[in-house]
């Protein structure tokens, strides 16, 4: 007899989280966790570069990261964006 493998509540298909509700509240948690990281992580780091270092990292690496699949947001309720 098979073992039945556990069915996952969640996946990631081109760095989209979808889960089985059909809800972006996981995508969007994770989002706001990479963008909040990557915020911290030039906030400690900003006495040593200069403002424009700083701000075109925040753009590639927060902007970029937001900007990638959001149309996939489109019709998401407004209480998960």
């Amino acid at each position: 007899m098979q073992e039945k493998q556990p069915v996952a509540d969640q996946m990631k298909v081109l760095g989209v989280v979808l889960d089985c509700h059909l809800s972006f509240d996981k995508h969007v948690s994770a989002m706001a966790r990479y963008c909040n990281y990557h915020a911290c992580a030039i906030r400690h780091i900003h006495h040593i570069i200069l403002t424009d270092l700083a701000q075109t990292l925040a753009c590639n690496l927060i902007l970029s990261r937001i900007d990638y699949c959001n149309a996939v947001l489109h019709g998401a309720p407004a209480s998960s964006i």
